[in-house]
C-alpha cells in the first residue's frame, strides 16, 4: 500500500507539523474540554460544582449523586446496535459492472468481520453519543508473513480526542482535510524501547521550551498526515480522420486531432509521518488512496459564527441532573436530621445538667433531667421537629426528573416505563416521538460507516491488485471464495469472467435496518402468526416455506420434504429446482475417441446380428433333419409291421415309376 518517497526536509518538516497542529489544536481545543467534561459527568463525577460540594462537605451535608445518565445513553446506543448500518457497492461509470460490484461488497463485508468491526463502530458510536465526538480508522497490512498479499482493516481508537483534523476543513466527514494527526503521550521507557537509536529529548536540557511535546516523564509521538493537491490537464480530443473522441492527460505529438474540451484535474497525495517534537521516527511513506484514512463520527453540530459545536445526549441535561442531584440530597438531609431537631428550653433549664443535654442527640440517655425556669411556670424542653414530607421538595425532585427526560428528548414510554400514556396506540406514540428525537445519532453513524467503505472502496484497486482467491461475506453473512483480477469459467455458464478490481469506479450506499438474522426471525414470526388463520390444507401449503426460513439444524432437509409433498400444480416458476449444471462441451480429443467408440459399436452391433442370422439357419436346419429322420423312421417302423403280417409293400421306386 504504501511505499517510501524522498528524502525531506527534517527541519522543516517538524516545524512546520508541529505550527500546524497548535492551529488545528487550538482551534477545537474548547470543544474538547466540553466533551471531556461531558464523559466524566456521565459517568458521575463533577456533578456537584467545587464550590457547592466542598461547602456542603465541610458542613458534613451530604452530596448524593443519583446519576441517571446511563439509561438515556443505553436507550440510544440499544437503538444502535439493532439497527446496524448496512453497505452495498454500485457501479459508477461504464466500465463498472453489478457483479463485480457485489464482489466488492462482499469484500468490504470480510474486511468488517476479520476486523470485529462491530465493536469498532460501537466504540465510536458510543463515544458519540456521550460527548459528541467519536473515531476509528482505516489500516492495511499483510495477509501473513508468508505473503505480500495486502488486506484492509478497520481499527479502534480508543481516545477520540488523540485525533485532530484541519481546523479549516468544511465536510461533515473532514474528507476535504489538509492534514490530520494522531498524538500519544509516550512514557520515556517505552520510547527507548521502540526508537532506542532516535533522541527522547532530554527535559531537563531544554525540554521545557516544548510545551506539551516534551514532558518530564512523557514525549509526545505523533503520526502526522499531510494530504498535497496536485493538478494537471484533461483533454477530450477528436484525432483527425476519426469519428471517436478520446480523453488524454497529455496531447499527442505523433498525429493531428481537435480539441473538444479541456479541464483542470486535482491528484491528492497523502504522505505520513510518525514524529517527536524533534525528529521524524518513521516515514516519509506515500500512502495509497485519496483519504487521509481516519474517520470522524460526530453528534449534533451546532454551526456559530463558522465554528461548529458538537454534543451528545449528556450536555444539555447537566443541569436538570445537578438540580435533581441537589433536591434529592436536602430531601435526604431533611429525614435523616429529624431526629436529631433541637431542644427548645430556656438557659435555667439547663442548669447543673448541660453535659447530659450536650450529648442528647448522641445518645440514648433512659432520661433527661432540667431545672425548672420560674420565669416559665409549666414549661419543658421540647424538640423542634420539622415537617417530615416537604411537598415543594418532592414537587422540585419530580421536576427535575421530568426535565431530564425532556432535555434528552426519551421520555418514559421511550425507556419502556409506565408513563400517563393509557392506550397502547399513545404509548406507541410517544415511545415513536422518542427514537425519532434521537434518530440523529444513528443517521450520523450511518454516514461515518459510509465514509469508512468509501476509503475502503477507494483502497481496493491498489490493496486488492493481484491475482487471488478472496473471501466474500454475502448480505445472509454467508462466506464464499472468488477468483479475482483473473480469468476463470463460470460453473453455471461455462463463459470466462473475470473480476477486475483494478478496472471502474463504484460509489457506496449505506442503510439502517435490522441485520439479515433478524429479519429472517420477524420474517419467521409473522409466517407462523399468518398460519394460524389458514386450516389444515393451506397450512401444508407453506409449510415448506416456514421451515426453510427457520434457522435450527436440520431446516433445509425438512422444507425439502416438505416441497415434495405439495401437488405440482400449486407451485410456481420461482419453486421449481435449480437446473442441473449442463455438461462441459467435448474437446476435440474427446470427439476422436467418441467417433471410434461408435464405429465399434457398430461392428459389434452388425457381427451381432450375422451371428444371430447364422445361429438361427442352423436352428432351422436341425430342425428339417430332424423331421426327416423322424419321417424315415417312422416309415421304417411301418415296414417292420407289415413283415410281421406277411404283407409285402410294393417296390416304392417301382411304385413311383408307374405312376
Amino acid at each position: 500500500m504504501a511505499k517510501k518517497i524522498k528524502t525531506v526536509n527534517e527541519v522543516e518538516l517538524i516545524q512546520r507539523a508541529k505550527k500546524n497542529f497548535k492551529f488545528d489544536f487550538d482551534a477545537c481545543k474548547e470543544t474538547y474540554d466540553e466533551m471531556i467534561d461531558d464523559l466524566y459527568f456521565g459517568q458521575g463525577i463533577n456533578q456537584w460544582p467545587d464550590s457547592v460540594r466542598v461547602a456542603r462537605e465541610n458542613d458534613k451535608r451530604p452530596c448524593l449523586r443519583i446519576n441517571k445518565m446511563p439509561q438515556f445513553v443505553d436507550r440510544v446506543l440499544g437503538d444502535l446496535r439493532q439497527s446496524r448500518p448496512t453497505i452495498k457497492a454500485r457501479p459508477f461509470d461504464d466500465r463498472a459492472d453489478k457483479d463485480t460490484a457485489e464482489i466488492i461488497g462482499g469484500i468490504i463485508r470480510n474486511i468488517e468481520q476479520q476486523s470485529d468491526a462491530e465493536i469498532v463502530y460501537d466504540s465510536g458510536a458510543e463515544a458519540m453519543v456521550r460527548c459528541g465526538y467519536g473515531a476509528w480508522r482505516v489500516l492495511t497490512d499483510y495477509v501473513s508473513d508468508e505473503s505480500f498479499d495486502q488486506e484492509i482493516l478497520i481499527d479502534r481508537i480508543k481516545n477520540q480526542f488523540s485525533v485532530v483534523f484541519d481546523a479549516n476543513a468544511k465536510k461533515w466527514d473532514k474528507s476535504d482535510a489538509r492534514r490530520a494527526y494522531v498524538y500519544e503521550d509516550m512514557p520515556r521507557d517505552v520510547f527507548k524501547q521502540r526508537w532506542p537509536k532516535k533522541d527522547p529529548c532530554d527535559f531537563s536540557a531544554g525540554g521545557k521550551d516544548q510545551g506539551d511535546w516534551i514532558r518530564e516523564d512523557t514525549v509526545r509521538v505523533m503520526e502526522y498526515f499531510e494530504r498535497d493537491i496536485t493538478s494537471h490537464k484533461l483533454y477530450l480530443i477528436l484525432p483527425d480522420g476519426q469519428q471517436d473522441t478520446k480523453t488524454v492527460t497529455e496531447l499527442p505529438a505523433d498525429y493531428q486531432y481537435a480539441i473538444i474540451k479541456e479541464r483542470t484535474i486535482q491528484d491528492p497525495t497523502i504522505t505520513w509521518y510518525r514524529i517527536s517534537g524533534k525528529e521524524i521516527l518513521e516515514g516519509p511513506i506515500e500512502l495509497k488512496g485519496q483519504y487521509i484514512p481516519l474517520i470522524p463520527c460526530y453528534g449534533k453540530e451546532t454551526n456559530i459564527e463558522g465554528k461548529s459545536y458538537y454534543n451528545g445526549i449528556i450536555r444539555h441535561a447537566k443541569d436538570s441532573q445537578r438540580l435533581y442531584n441537589y433536591f434529592r440530597s436536602y430531601d435526604a438531609e431533611t429525614i435523616a436530621l429529624a431526629p436529631k431537631a433541637p431542644w427548645i428550653m430556656t438557659a435555667k433549664m439547663l442548669g447543673t445538667y448541660k453535659a447530659q443535654w450536650d450529648q442528647a442527640n448522641e445518645r440514648n440517655f433512659s432520661y433527661l433531667l432540667y431545672d425548672p425556669d420560674p420565669n416559665a411556670p409549666g414549661v419543658k424542653p421540647e424538640r423542634n421537629i420539622p415537617q417530615m414530607t416537604n411537598q415543594a421538595i418532592i414537587q422540585q425532585v419530580m421536576i427535575a426528573d421530568q426535565e431530564l427526560h425532556d432535555t434528552t428528548g426519551l421520555q418514559l414510554a421511550s425507556l419502556g416505563k409506565k408513563s400517563n400514556e393509557q392506550s397502547g396506540a399513545a404509548i406507541q406514540a410517544r415511545a415513536k416521538e422518542g427514537d425519532i428525537g434521537q434518530f440523529t445519532y444513528i443517521d450520523n453513524v450511518m454516514r461515518a460507516i459510509k465514509h469508512t467503505a468509501k476509503i475502503i472502496v477507494d483502497l481496493i484497486p491498489y490493496i486488492y491488485d493481484t491475482a487471488r482467491v478472496q473471501r466474500i461475506i454475502g448480505e445472509d453473512g454467508e462466506s464464499k471464495t472468488v477468483k479475482i483480477n483473473e480469468q476463470f469459467e463460470d460453473e453455471k455458464t461455462k463463459e470466462s469472467r473475470i473480476f477486475d478490481m483494478t478496472m471502474g469506479k463504484y460509489d457506496v450506499i449505506a442503510s439502517v435496518g435490522p441485520s439479515y438474522q433478524t429479519q429472517r426471525q420477524e420474517a419467521l414470526a409473522a409466517m407462523i402468526d399468518f398460519a394460524k388463520i389458514l386450516d389444515n390444507q393451506q397450512r401444508a401449503i407453506i409449510s415448506d416455506q416456514i421451515a426453510a426460513t427457520s434457522d435450527w439444524h436440520g431446516a433445509d432437509r425438512i422444507a425439502k420434504r416438505l416441497k415434495r409433498t405439495i401437488p405440482p400444480n400449486l407451485l410456481g416458476p420461482e419453486d421449481a429446482e435449480e437446473d442441473p449444471q449442463p455438461p462441459a462441451p467435448p474437446n476435440e480429443q474427446e470427439i476422436k475417441m467418441q467417433a471410434m467408440a461408435d464405429a465399434k459399436m457398430e461392428v459389434e452391433q452388425e457381427t451381432a446380428e450375422v451371428e444371430l442370422a447364422i445361429k438361427k439357419a442352423e436352428l432351422e436346419e436341425k430342425k428339417a433333419k430332424a423331421a426327416i429322420a423322424e419321417a424315415e423312421a417312422a416309415i421304417k417302423e411301418a415296414e417292420a409291421t407289415d413283415v410281421a403280417r406277411g404283407f409285402q409293400r410294393p417296390d416304392n421306386s417301382s411304385a413311383r415309376a408307374t405312376a
